[in-house]
């Protein structure tokens, strides 16, 4: 035993470069499941590797930690806890084996081949079933959608109309593609709100000069604009990004129950 309670050789180094040399050939183990180095280095990777295999057999999260740390790479370390872990599970030790095989040309040191007991082996490779799918601008297709704004209550239907503005209800959503459809909203000036909305809800705009704040409660703004109660609640709810303003586009508001794209025949919308 070596000072501080130390058992095993030190390999003329220091601690931290022991524990380097050992990361190292136990990866190298495991990357190729056989290795050959000096007869008293793989008794000691015999021992280092002993324990790194019985934690890699428990298979728990803290485990797979303590395996990921104990290797030099992630892929030696899945490699170990997915693969080869599970066709050792019939034995609780003797996982490697250590047989001398030759003397080193020059120093004339003892070498020595150390590998796995059992035949290891490799797990057959999945192929890439699906893709992700990406649309593209000519693959977009549009629907002509109708809200009534006095069924449902401002947050819920502001939701919704975003949702179909930005098509993110499609299979085919992708991200950077504006693959929406065109909104129609009906009844703005009905508007549902709750709780004291209709007069402690306020819009503010700002001239840009100082002292230059507007103010124009929920109320009046349902007398004079109701189209833009709704598109600012639309707005809000869109990604801020350079699709917003294309979407914003395809959103026709108006105030009562009648609209000028009958000719589109827009689909109504019944949410749940």
């Amino acid at each position: 035993m070596h000072r501080h309670g130390y058992q095993g050789r030190k390999f003329g180094r220091e601690r931290d470069q022991r524990r380097a040399l050992l990361k190292g050939l136990a990866t190298s183990l495991v990357e190729y499941g056989k290795i050959e180095t000096t007869l008293p280095k793989a008794k000691e990777l015999k021992r280092h590797i002993e324990k790194i295999i019985t934690k890699a057999k428990k298979g728990d999260l803290a485990s797979r930690r303590q395996v990921i740390a104990a290797l030099s790479t992630r892929a030696a370390a899945y490699k170990l806890v997915d693969e080869i872990a599970p066709q050792l599970s019939g034995r609780t030790s003797g996982h490697v084996r250590v047989e001398r095989t030759r003397l080193r040309v020059g120093d004339g040191a003892q070498m020595a081949i150390i590998e796995f007991v059992d035949d290891i082996k490799p797990m057959p490779k999945e192929g890439n079933k699906m893709k992700t799918y990406s649309q593209k601008p000519s693959e977009v297709s549009r629907r002509w959608v109708l809200f009534d704004a006095s069924e449902l209550p401002l947050g819920r239907l502001a939701t919704e109309i975003a949702k179909h503005l930005t098509g993110k209800y499609k299979p085919t959503y992708t991200p950077h593609i504006d693959g929406g459809d065109y909104v129609v909203v009906i009844n703005a000036a009905q508007t549902v709100v709750t709780g004291y909305k209709e007069t402690d809800k306020y819009y503010y705009r700002h001239s840009g000069f100082p002292g230059g704040i507007k103010e124009t409660q929920f109320k009046e703004m349902r007398e004079r604009h109701p189209e833009r109660i709704i598109e600012e609640a639309v707005k809000g709810m869109l990604p801020k990004n350079k699709l917003q303003a294309e979407r914003l586009k395809r959103l026709r508001i108006f105030a009562g129950s009648d609209h000028a794209h009958t000719a589109q025949t827009p689909e109504k919308v019944e949410v749940k």
